[in-house]
């Protein structure tokens, strides 16, 4: 045996305390009625060793924590492992100093090395992955665990007769096979190294020939199947794209040479615009000149028209004597009014007639001498405006004339180049688009030739692969003897347990499954006692086989969960279970064993007395779990009690 795994030691940590359950004897049997804790010590146990175990509601509720005592290889370590909450790690500690060596994940793929990992090492066991698929080559792989070996050595209650090693489930069959490979040297690291890297080297391939068709069937929709084609008419349209640049720098030549002299031009045609808005400018200061002097006339000619009705009026008025009021028409008589005032508006009386007309012709007079004098600057400034507008003109016909010779040369030379610029420009845009096209094709061909010398690589590192394959597998041929030699051993476990129903017994060399009486383990009885025998058989042919070898991988450790299940109460029945623990004293008394077993039963034969360590539990006086005791059998009320009680 290569691989040592001995439990030592089991104990639980309740709000109350620790509670220990020593293991380290070579056969120990936890015995108790139905209900009693016993698949619960077990499932705790593979709890510890990082397993995805069924933790029953009183560990979940009472138990803070449980450790493991261990021997592992050439190591004797402590587990450590919380039962409440989510308790995703694993605390290792060193036995013999109680040094923490670290908190390991139970879980592969974290940045963490996981507990399996730990175990694993100890073990000498490789860390390695394996293929997920048995029928054909893929990258898929999935990690070999510590898990995965523990179920070659936990007989589980609940499995014991419905699978062998979870053969029914179909995710995990592919990984059992490949896990009893190892541990029985059927495989090496090379070998299962090699699978993956060919598995590698299947999906590489598949895909690159996916690529290699895409690309195929898009240049043979692009109706550009023939690469010499396409060469071609790369050259063409380079040569094309060529002298359309050629024409378009010509163009843009002859535009700059003809821009030069229409330079000039637009700069005579920007002073003479310059010139026209100042006269422009003069012009509308000579008109606003004259309408100023316009108005100061008729401002002039409406005072000398005042002045004149004011005599008039004056002259009419003066004789008049008022009696009453113009205005009102009340009597003005019998008023006082001082001398030299007005008998209307009492107000004094203005100077005489005649130094007031004289003032009024004086004001006159001088009102036309103003008129007089506007005028005649009225007149220069509409002689200046004439001669302005005459300049304006001028000036306008000469930008005039100036625009019609830039629009005839636009016309005549630039226009004409401008449109063959643009053309040529998107010719040469056109042709430019189609290069990129035709690089774009090219550059889809030198893909497709790359991905072609892919694919003849890829085929060649797995023909090689292939090669390399076969010849581990030849190396290993031999070792497939081994299955022939467990299937005998197996056949003398079923014989030596003397079942009314045995014709043959033999393990199959391509599954690995138990085959009796010519019938895969999934076809046997109905009833589940046959398979539990056949189940039990298996495991022992396959610890038992590895004992005296130094080449497989397989603890030496056997954990069995209800070795009777199904099995009835009979004298032949009892007989049987005579033979299965004496079968298991054959184990634990071969030379040089280190083997250990662990039994979970309900109780002992007689035969067991003298050969195994009994740890007694049950629902009252020693349960599982001390702080949870059972009240006692007075404290329930038993179904039918009462009937029983009541009189015939």
């Amino acid at each position: 045996m290569t691989t040592h795994l001995r439990l030592r030691e089991l104990i639980i940590t309740t709000r109350n305390g620790d509670f220990s359950y020593p293991l380290s004897s070579p056969v120990t049997a936890i015995v108790g009625p139905v209900a009693a804790g016993k698949s619960t010590m077990l499932e705790v146990i593979k709890h510890v060793l990082g397993g995805s175990a069924i933790l029953t509601q009183v560990i979940e509720e009472h138990v803070l924590r449980a450790q493991l005592k261990i021997e592992v290889g050439e190591r004797q370590l402590i587990l450590q492992r919380a039962t409440q909450g989510r308790a995703r790690t694993v605390d290792i500690y060193e036995a013999s100093s109680g040094e923490q060596i670290g908190s390991f994940p139970t879980r592969e793929g974290t940045p963490v090395e996981s507990l399996s990992r730990q175990l694993l090492r100890a073990l000498g066991i490789p860390a390695l992955s394996i293929t997920r698929s048995r029928t054909k080559a893929t990258s898929a792989t999935s990690s070999l665990t510590f898990n995965d070996i523990f179920s070659f050595v936990y007989l589980q209650q609940a499995e014991i007769d419905r699978s062998v090693v979870g053969h029914t489930e179909y995710v995990r069959e592919p990984k059992r096979r490949a896990t009893f490979e190892l541990l029985f040297g059927l495989t090496n690291s090379e070998l299962i190294g090699l699978e993956v890297q060919r598995g590698q080297l299947a999906d590489a391939l598949r895909a690159a020939h996916e690529r290699a068709n895409t690309v195929k069937t898009f240049l043979q929709e692009a109706s550009v199947s023939n690469e010499q084609q396409l060469l071609a008419e790369r050259q063409q349209v380079l040569a094309e794209w060529r002298d359309a640049q050629a024409r378009l720098g010509s163009l843009r030549n002859e535009v700059e040479q003809l821009s030069v002299a229409e330079d000039a031009l637009r700069e005579e045609i920007r002073i003479a615009d310059k010139e026209g808005l100042a006269i422009r400018e003069a012009t509308n200061g000579a008109s606003a000149a004259i309408a100023r002097r316009s108005a100061l006339i008729a401002q002039l000619e409406v005072d000398i028209q005042r002045q004149e009705r004011l005599m008039v009026a004056a002259r009419r008025l003066a004789p008049i004597e008022f009696r009453v009021c113009p205005r009102c028409l009340q009597s003005l008589s019998g008023r006082d009014v001082p001398a030299d005032h007005c008998l209307v508006c009492l107000q004094p009386d203005a100077t005489d007639e005649a130094n007031t007309t004289a003032e009024r012709n004086e004001a006159i007079d001088r009102l036309e001498s103003q008129i007089s004098e506007t005028r005649e600057l009225l007149a220069d400034d509409q002689l200046q405006l004439v001669s302005l507008n005459d300049h304006v003109r001028g000036q306008e016909l000469l930008v005039a004339s100036l625009r019609s010779e830039l629009d005839a040369r636009t016309r005549d030379f630039v226009s004409p180049r401008f449109e063959y610029i643009a053309s040529s420009a998107a010719m040469v845009a056109t042709l430019e688009a189609r290069l990129t096209m035709i690089e774009q094709l090219t550059s889809y061909w030198d893909q497709y030739r790359e991905l072609e010398g892919d694919i003849a690589a890829l085929s060649e590192d797995a023909r090689r692969t292939d090669e390399q394959i076969e010849v581990v597998r030849g190396q290993l041929a031999a070792r497939r003897e081994r299955v022939n030699e467990l299937s005998v051993l197996f056949d003398e476990i079923v014989r030596f347990l003397e079942v009314p129903w045995y014709e043959s017994a033999r393990i199959d060399p391509k599954t690995y499954l138990p085959i009796v009486n010519g019938r895969p383990f999934d076809k046997l009885s109905v009833a589940g006692g046959m398979k539990t025998i056949v189940n039990l058989a298996y495991h022992l042919s396959l610890i038992t086989y590895c004992i005296p070898r130094n080449d497989t991988y397989l603890p030496d450790l056997l954990v069995i969960d209800s070795p009777r299940k199904n099995i009835g109460t009979g004298s032949a029945d009892k007989a049987l279970t005579d033979r299965i623990y004496r079968r298991f004293r054959m184990l634990a008394d071969l030379p040089g064993s280190p083997v250990q077993i662990l039994i979970a039963d309900n109780d002992l034969p007689a035969i067991a007395s003298d050969f195994v360590h009994k740890i007694s539990i049950d629902n009252h006086e020693n349960p599982f779990v001390p702080d949870v005791a059972h009240p006692g059998p007075d404290a329930v009320e038993r179904i039918g009690a009462e009937a029983a009680q009541e009189p015939n």
